[in-house]
């Protein structure tokens, strides 16, 4: 039997099929027959025009790709800068429709859980912004009693595209970032699952009312780029606006990442503490590299210093999440310094990097490159 498919009255195929053998086609329909506006119309009938009756065949499943869906129907598109909060609290928002496609229960105060392991998200970016953009997801989860509780996030086909180790059974607020270019196809199509490890939610261990297996917890999802320091620098929290001299920070710890391309490279930054906050000795200031065990290093207030943070563990060029803290910030009004009544901590003035084989082999000097200035600290 040949069955000819019709859609919006343009016949795009003939499917061929045999007695009680059941057939799974794959049909590419031109763009050009797609309508503006609901409803979509597709119609199957029997080589000849004559309409095909009950007796004759059935169709058991039929599904569209993101290309063949009209515009009511297609994933919402995110811009950079966009922040989006979930749940049912005042000061949270329902996401778009079709976001969270699969694997959800409803909102919940400050955010949403996923059903188990199946928690999966869905959007569209702009594919010009593919390469420096960075998908920020705000997690949470419930720990186990075990010691490598985690979350994963897989990409469309099963590939592991990040991962924030949650030890301890800690419940804490974490952030993830997830780089485009590994999650976004060609089109800017964006389609990843959240995964938690060792499974854990509140009947599954003890008596209790709520029965529902929740798996991750979604807080908060930010659309970002990077865009200083020649495209590698991404500020993240904890800092306050861009001044001319560099950007200082506003609390005792905040975050920044740099991504490498070529090869791996350290970060040096350069960076001074507010004179007269801590007097004439030394500072440390604690840093830690890709959520890492923190090291430590002394910086002395009111000089301008270059602090390498070493990453000899990388070999491969990619993003990676610096966190420093130790510095309480303090205001200059508070010092007598001048009027400005800001809290400020270390002000990140540059950020200078360089070959980290090179680096830690024959020391960071003179091997330097691609320093960014303080105007690209953004």
């Amino acid at each position: 039997m040949t069955i000819t498919l019709f859609v919006n009255d343009h016949c795009v195929s003939a499917i061929e099929l045999q007695d009680d053998i059941p057939t799974v086609v794959d049909v590419e329909i031109p763009t050009t027959l797609l309508t503006e506006s609901d409803p979509l119309y597709v119609s199957l009938f029997e080589a000849g025009g004559k309409k095909a009756g009950k007796s004759d065949f059935f169709v058991s499943m039929m599904s569209f790709s993101q290309d063949m869906l009209l515009p009511s129907q297609k994933w919402p598109l995110m811009t950079p800068g966009q922040f989006l909060r979930p749940g049912s609290d005042p000061d949270r928002q329902r996401l778009p429709d079709q976001m969270l496609c699969g694997g959800w229960h409803n909102p919940d105060g400050a955010g949403i859980w996923s059903l188990a392991d199946a928690g999966r998200i869905c959007f569209s970016v702009d594919p010009d912004i593919v390469r420096d953009g960075v998908l920020l997801l705000d997690l949470s989860r419930m720990g186990s009693d075990r010691q490598d509780d985690s979350i994963t996030i897989l990409a469309n086909g099963g590939a592991k595209i990040a991962e924030a180790k949650m030890p301890g059974g800690t419940a804490l607020q974490h952030r993830i970032l997830v780089p485009l270019d590994a999650a976004a196809n060609s089109r800017g199509e964006v389609d990843i699952r959240l995964i938690p490890n060792n499974p854990n939610w509140p009947s599954r261990s003890e008596a209790h009312p709520d029965y529902r297996r929740f798996g991750v917890q979604l807080l908060g999802l930010e659309l970002r780029t990077f865009d200083g320091a020649g495209g590698k620098l991404l500020m993240l929290d904890g800092w306050h606006d861009w001044e001319p001299d560099g950007r200082w920070s506003a609390a005792s710890s905040v975050t920044f990442a740099f991504r490498t391309r070529d090869v791996a490279q350290a970060p040096v930054i350069h960076a001074e503490v507010l004179p007269g906050s801590y007097g004439d000795v030394g500072v440390s200031l604690h840093y830690a590299v890709n959520d890492e065990a923190s090291l430590e290093v002394q910086v002395i207030p009111g000089e301008n210093q270059e602090i390498l943070l070493p990453l000899i563990d990388f070999v491969e060029p990619g993003i990676h999440r610096v966190s420093l803290s130790g510095i309480e910030p303090v205001s200059p009004m508070s010092l007598g310094l001048n009027e400005d009544p800001r809290p400020l901590g270390i002000r990140l003035n540059s950020v200078s990097f360089g070959a980290a084989r090179e680096i830690m082999d024959n020391g960071w000097e003179g091997n330097l490159s691609e320093m960014g200035p303080a105007e690209e600290v953004s």
